[in-house]
């Protein structure tokens, strides 16, 4: 709510406002899973549609966009930068680990 409220507040100044929100990023520490790892790693990593933890590199590229002229009428937005673990998550939790009712 805050990059959307400062869009239409600094909009008008020629301002863009936009967020990155960046999964978790277990590339030094974990490479997959395994049955070494704590429940919650695996379930990090099952959840990335791509099977595999986020790369440190993987931000920063997709930053530069919105830093970009190529951007120049994207305002207010969140990009998630997760690999689809965002979405997933919910779905695909352990019965463990989902939240109670």
């Amino acid at each position: 709510m805050l990059t959307e409220a400062m869009a239409i507040e600094l909009g008008p100044h020629g301002i863009r406002v936009n967020a990155v929100a960046p999964a978790t990023v277990l590339d030094e520490v974990y490479r997959g899973q395994s049955p070494d790892h704590p429940a919650y790693v695996n379930f990090t990593i099952q959840a990335r549609r791509s099977g595999a933890p986020g790369r440190l590199r993987m931000s920063p590229k997709r930053s530069r966009f919105l830093a970009s002229d190529r951007s120049d009428w994207t305002t207010g937005v969140v990009l998630d930068i997760t690999g689809g673990a965002h979405v997933a998550r919910r779905l695909s939790a352990p019965a463990d680990t989902r939240a109670k009712k």
